[in-house]
């Protein structure tokens, strides 16, 4: 899920003269609620395993442009290596640095598998 946080003064939870501005500006802009969290913790997936992502925009003000950059999803092999990491934003990019990127990580390095 994308959303953003407006926050608020001290002990205030929102903003909500941010949240109804004509042009909003989000402190945060974020996948399921905490900023930066997936790409400081990456989603896993194993070795062709697969994963369906399923994404809500809640808002309540920034349309979501959510994609993979560069690439889309397949088997990835190099140096015989299945390993692949695919970077997830929302293509708003003065967002990103709010909070909205992360990182699928597919693979676990061993040629093996």
């Amino acid at each position: 899920m994308q959303s953003e946080w407006y926050l608020g003064a001290q002990s205030q939870l929102a903003d909500y003269t941010k949240v109804s501005a004509a042009a909003p500006a989000p402190d945060y802009v974020v996948f399921n609620g905490v900023a930066f969290q997936y790409k400081d913790h990456p989603i896993k997936v194993p070795t062709k395993g697969r994963v369906r992502v399923i994404l809500l925009d809640a808002g309540p003000n920034i349309d979501s442009s959510f994609h993979i950059v560069g690439t889309i999803f397949d088997a990835v092999i190099k140096e015989g290596i299945v390993l692949a990491r695919y970077t997830m934003v929302t293509h708003a990019f003065n967002f990103v640095g709010r909070g909205a990127v992360g990182i699928i990580q597919a693979g676990d390095g061993d040629p093996k598998h």
